[in-house]
């Protein structure tokens, strides 16, 4: 049912009785100031009566009340009428409304309208169908509206063709033109009324039979026209009687063909249609059985698929234990390197280029690096690592790379390396980028357990030989001549824990590493494979550039230089571990600052009332209070304090609360710190 045809037709029966109340108020203004033009609406035409208007006006009424208390609207209409048939039946004639008019309104009989037998029928039916309307008897409201449509629609069609016998016969003696408007406009309003529910339903309905009805009813209007205009005609002259009559016959005919094809064809569609619905159900039914047979085979293989996935858990649930127990291990690996890494540095400050350590010095230094490089791994397997993103050079770091994947891949496979992106900077975490290229060749290996080729390949937007103007991103491009993978396989490859391994044999989670390294570096992983043929994974990495600013982190000697605080206080380094500490506070004096230690977050918060310390470097995993809760409290007492955060802990995500604070990751080289201090005394 379309709810906008419904709005229009509730509308409609409400001005269409809102008119007619407007008729009956027009005829009693008559009445009341002896005007009989407007109980006649016309000099020739017949009155309104008293009772039919009183009727009328009823029935109006109760169409625009629409609630139970018009039931007794429709007895007053009905009573109305029933007087006026029994004076039909007692004298012939209504001898009623001339009486009720002298008498009320003192008009003379001769010009008081008088209720016919038609009109009083009218009035009954319309009367009955709004007490079954109330009532939401729709079916017989609409069978008594109908009859009274039909009863003052002859009459209007007498006047419209000014035919007298149709509005004078027996039946329809006296009654008046705007009495049959106003019954016929009722009877449409009774039905338009209950368009949600009555016969009018089919009207206001939005499917094709609805569209049918809404044609047909305005096929219709064109037999009464056209037969008006046609006795027009006829009566001026301009046409015969027996041309006026085949011409009507044309006329009405010829559209009702065409309706009767059109919904023929509609009729026929819609055999089809449910002939093919049949068809659908059937073979809908017969999938549905091959369907419930695949399940209840599926449900046999459903309790082996629950072990694998309790396997699958106990495996992440161990997984995740060793992460932990790796993060563990770096954090305090990381403070070891700090350590030896800063007295190496002060070592090499006070060895002369030529002192015959200076070589072994240098290579500890070396040795360092790498060691700190592996921390940044083991952090990384433990994800507790956040990404340190930042403009790298690209073919470097796969050359890098290139180093742990040779161990891993075992003298049986054959590895080519081709950079193709000299001077392409991306947006990334190096370390992590390597952990990936990493994951990737070791799930090369696996697939070639004979041997085989592996291949690393860089080059910007699109492969070598193609052209882009546009160019947004660089690709670490993986392929081996592996056992390959088939199109499922591919779309599942970066889910969580799934692997086509055998148990045991792998945990599911390194192409998944991979896939959430390149998302979170604003990049994306593409998987191309062919059962056979082997694999290529491309790594999609955002350019950038950025290189300018990349270099300027890397502060040269010079840039060492002392701050002059003079006038400020010292440096404060707050570190639990004594040998980290220690290293710290004369780094910073052989650098020319005044320091000040502190062993734990409690001793430093002392201190800063004592010395007010021009900046603090504060470790984050210390006994009792840890550097976040540090750092807030001496922001209560110190609001400008500069702080430095050198820690040797990845999960460190309450340190970005503080505001206007530094983080650095031990082990830190001397540059990088002292551009920190720099940067955090406002000389950068």
């Amino acid at each position: 049912m379309n709810l906008s045809y419904v709005s229009i037709m509730n509308r409609s029966a409400q001005l269409l009785a809102a008119v007619v109340l407007l008729i009956v108020s027009m005829v009693f203004v008559g009445y009341v100031a002896h005007l009989p033009l407007l109980i006649t609406l016309a000099p020739a035409l017949q009155g309104m009566s008293v009772l039919t208007a009183s009727g009328i006006g009823c029935i109006a009424l109760a169409l625009i009340m629409q609630d139970r208390p018009a039931f007794w609207l429709c007895w007053l209409a009905l009573g109305a009428a029933m007087a006026a048939l029994a004076s039909q039946a007692a004298y012939g004639r209504d001898m009623i409304s001339p009486a009720l008019a002298h008498a009320v309104f003192g008009m003379p009989a001769e010009q008081s309208g008088r209720t016919s037998i038609a009109t009083a029928i009218a009035i009954s039916l319309l009367a009955l169908a709004q007490h079954q309307r109330i009532f939401r008897r729709h079916l017989l409201a609409d069978l008594l509206a109908s009859a009274a449509v039909l009863l003052s629609g002859t009459a209007l069609l007498g006047y419209a063709y000014g035919v007298r016998d149709l509005y004078a016969l027996f039946l329809f003696n006296t009654i008046a033109a705007h009495t049959a408007a106003a019954l016929f406009a009722l009877g449409l309003a009774t039905h338009f009324s209950q368009a949600d529910r009555g016969w009018a339903r089919m009207i206001a309905s939005s499917r094709k039979g609805g569209g049918a009805t809404r044609r047909q009813l305005a096929f219709t209007l064109l037999p009464p026209v056209a037969g008006g205009v046609l006795l027009h005609s006829t009566h001026a002259g301009r046409l015969g009687p027996g041309v006026a009559m085949a011409l009507l016959v044309v006329i009405t005919i010829a559209p009702l063909i065409a309706l009767i094809l059109h919904d023929g064809k509609t009729l026929d569609a819609l055999d089809i249609e449910r002939e093919s619905s049949d068809r659908l159900k059937q073979q809908t039914a017969d999938e549905l059985s091959i369907r419930l047979a695949e399940q209840a085979a599926a449900l046999n293989h459903e309790s082996t698929e629950r072990m694998n996935a309790e396997a699958a858990m106990y495996g992440a649930q161990r997984l995740e234990a060793v992460g932990q127990l790796t993060g563990g291990i770096a954090h305090d690996f990381n403070n070891l390197l700090m350590a030896i890494a800063s007295n190496l540095h002060l070592s090499q400050s006070r060895l002369d280029s030529a002192h015959p350590a200076r070589t072994f010095v240098n290579n500890a230094a070396e040795v360092t690096q790498r060691g700190a490089r592996l921390t940044a791994q083991l952090l990384a397997f433990s994800r507790t690592q956040r990404l340190d993103m930042q403009p790298v050079e690209l073919d470097r770091v796969v050359r890098d790379a290139r180093e742990l994947i040779g161990n891993a891949l075992g003298p049986k496979v054959t590895i080519e390396l081709e950079l193709l992106a000299p001077g392409a900077w991306v947006v990334a975490d190096a370390d992590q980028v390597q952990l990936a290229v990493l994951n990737l060749a070791l799930n090369a290996r696996d697939a070639m357990p004979h041997g085989g080729h592996f291949h690393i390949c860089t080059f910007i937007d699109g492969p070598p030989g193609s052209a882009a103007d546009d160019r947004k991103f660089a690709t670490i491009q993986v392929r081996d001549s592996g056992v390959g993978m088939t199109p499922d396989v591919i779309a599942r490859a970066v889910d969580p824990f799934f692997t086509t391994k055998d148990r045991g044999k792998g945990t599911g989670l390194g192409l998944a590493q991979v896939y959430g390294v390149v998302k979170q570096c604003g990049g994306d992983l593409h998987i191309a494979s062919t059962p056979g043929s082997g694999t290529t994974v491309d790594l999609l990495l955002p350019l950038t550039a950025a290189r300018e600013s990349s270099a300027r982190k890397a502060v040269p000697a010079a840039a060492r230089a002392t701050v002059d605080l003079t006038g400020m206080g010292p440096l404060l380094v707050i570190d639990d571990d004594e040998h980290v500490r220690i290293a710290l506070a004369e780094m910073f004096r052989s650098a020319g600052y005044e320091v000040t230690e502190a062993e734990d977050g409690a001793a430093g918060l002392r201190l800063m009332e004592e010395i007010r310390p021009a900046l603090a470097v504060i470790d984050f995993i210390m006994p009792g209070l840890n550097g976040a809760e540090v750092a807030r409290l001496a922001r209560v007492k110190l609001p400008t304090l500069p702080i430095i955060f050198v820690s040797g802990y990845a999960d460190t995500l309450a340190l970005d609360e503080i505001g206007n604070a530094i983080v650095l990751r031990k082990p830190v080289g001397p540059q990088t710190l002292f551009h920190a201090v720099n940067e955090a005394l406002g000389t950068t």
